[in-house]
């Protein structure tokens, strides 16, 4: 019984094993460069730029992190084509100019590394909207639940 949706596509460049991909304008698959890139994917295997090769689309699957991660962390694609922690502090998403940001959750990793590591992780690759606010806004939240509160 298969516990993963798998597609072969064409690399558009060369990539790595266990690397997170989304898909290029050709229709080919290139390595994420940011979290807020649309991944589609996980490499199973290496492969030379045209060559062809296996990507996990949904289910159980190695993926390579970057960092330290906790069993049931949501994990984000890294400027590597690594997941990482979601980290709403990246320079990503504090150097963005616009007030809502779409980025991506690739899944969810099932083990804990103090490091770095290859770790299984569940692929299911969900958007998820973040909006900024300004200092103004934070202060009058604040002030407005502290009237509710109080």
């Amino acid at each position: 019984m298969a516990h993963e949706i798998v597609r072969t596509y064409t690399y558009g460049e060369d990539l790595a094993e266990r690397a997170i991909v989304k898909f290029s304008a050709e229709g080919e698959v290139k390595a994420v460069t940011s979290p807020l890139d649309k991944p589609c994917g996980v490499t199973m295997f290496a492969g030379k730029k045209g060559a062809k090769g296996d990507v996990v689309l949904f289910g159980r699957t190695l993926v390579k992190t970057s960092g330290a991660v906790n069993a049931g962390d949501f994990l984000m694609a890294d400027e590597d084509a690594k997941g990482c922690v979601i980290n709403l502090d990246a320079d990503v998403f504090a150097d963005a100019e616009a007030s809502t940001l779409l980025a991506y959750s690739i899944g969810q990793v099932e083990e804990t590394s103090a490091s770095a590591a290859e770790l299984w992780a569940l692929v299911n690759i969900q958007p998820f909207v973040l909006t900024k606010t300004t200092e103004a806004e934070n202060t009058t939240q604040e002030e407005n639940n502290d009237t509710i509160s109080g």
